[in-house]
Parts: C-alpha cells; sequence; structure tokens
C-alpha cells in the first residue's frame, strides 16, 4: 500500500491546542533550627550525650540554610554537590 499526496491528518489538525493549565504558587520553606529537636532524639532514643554531634548539627542547618537561600552560581552548586 502506498500513499500518494498528502499523510493522513491528525484528529486535532488545523484546531488550535487548548490546555488546562493550574497555576500554584512557588512552595516556600521557613528557616528553623533542627538542633533542639535533634538534642533531644538523641538524648532520649540513643541515651549519648548530644554534644557529641554539635558540629553535626551546626552542619545540617547550614546545609539546608544554603538549600533554601541558594545563590546561582557554579560555586553555590559544587558546596551542595560535596
Amino acid at each position: 500500500m502506498s500513499f500518494h499526496g498528502s499523510p493522513p491528518s491528525s484528529p486535532s489538525a488545523g484546531k488550535s491546542l487548548d490546555t488546562n493549565m493550574l497555576a500554584c504558587e512557588v512552595k516556600r520553606t521557613e528557616k528553623i533550627n533542627w538542633t533542639p529537636y535533634l538534642r533531644e532524639y538523641i538524648s532520649n532514643g540513643y541515651a549519648e550525650h548530644p554534644d557529641l554531634y554539635t558540629d553535626d548539627f551546626r552542619l545540617l542547618d547550614e546545609l539546608r540554610n544554603d538549600c533554601i537561600y541558594l545563590e546561582y552560581n557554579e560555586k553555590a552548586l559544587n558546596r551542595l554537590i560535596k
């Protein structure tokens, strides 16, 4: 079977495409400090002194803030990848 002439048209050929779009606001977050909650969890759940994790708490807060207030450059992106 061979087709001569124009190819078969699709059902929407010649019609404008209508789309249904839902407009949503950009999701935002607030700055929070995880340290008090993590200290309590470690103390109660693992029976360890939470001061052993002070540097980890600081790092976690810094990384979260870096993600929230992300600068748009290569240096900032490389920090998040590490």
